[in-house]
């Protein structure tokens, strides 16, 4: 094992393959890394909204995360357009990054509750796993506009969506939430507790968020 020069990591070939790795990320197109994960717009968004402020601020939340096995986010501010799923989306790239550089998987996902569920109720192949048990098992899942959607904590919701945070809280695999409520909001928006508190728990950052206190 030769330790780099550059960034201090250990690797086994004779050139550091983490920065090897960390190059041919930053010359190709997000396009290129992220196809399939994001739309065309949020692509757009991406390189509107790029600066290094939002860069660095997205390393530090992402830094904060790996620094806890398990350490998820949630973003929130009370009105929309505040950035929130901006932020979420360049938290998002840096983590997809990170794993890029290190070899890890990168199977993550970046989705919408409701349209998780909607995905679930089109499900009908009981062989394959279905949208809500892939999205429990991946290693980064974001749930943007959490609790936002009219209606979505329905009975029939209610317990999909307890036992995919609850999976995921019991085996520590962290998840980015954005949304337009507090955490002690959704209690009240959901007349019960057990979600909050274990997206309370998960989440060890908890980021009220408006591009304009950058």
């Amino acid at each position: 094992m030769s330790t780099c020069e550059k960034c201090g990591r250990e690797h086994r070939f004779p050139v550091c393959e983490f920065c090897a790795r960390e190059v041919v990320w930053d010359n190709h197109p997000l396009e290129m890394h992220l196809q399939g994960h994001f739309t065309p717009r949020m692509f757009r968004e991406l390189n509107l909204y790029s600066t290094k402020a939002i860069k660095d601020k997205a390393g530090m939340i992402a830094d904060n995360m790996l620094s806890t096995v398990g350490s998820g986010v949630y973003i929130w501010y009370s009105q929309p357009r505040s950035g929130k799923t901006i932020l979420a989306m360049f938290i998002y790239v840096e983590m997809m990054k990170r794993a890029y550089i290190h070899n890890t998987s990168r199977n993550f996902i970046f989705t919408s509750m409701a349209d998780l569920l909607d995905k679930e109720s089109k499900h009908r192949d009981w062989i394959l796993a279905s949208p809500i048990e892939i999205a429990s098992q991946i290693p980064l899942l974001v749930l943007d506009d959490f609790g936002v959607e009219k209606g979505i904590f329905n009975p029939a919701n209610y317990e999909k969506i307890y036992k995919l945070i609850n999976t995921r809280y019991e085996y520590l695999r962290p998840t980015i939430f954005t949304s337009n409520v507090s955490v002690e909001g959704l209690s009240e928006m959901m007349d019960d507790a057990r979600i909050p508190s274990r997206i309370g728990r998960m989440c060890s950052q908890i980021i009220k968020y408006h591009y304009n206190n950058e």
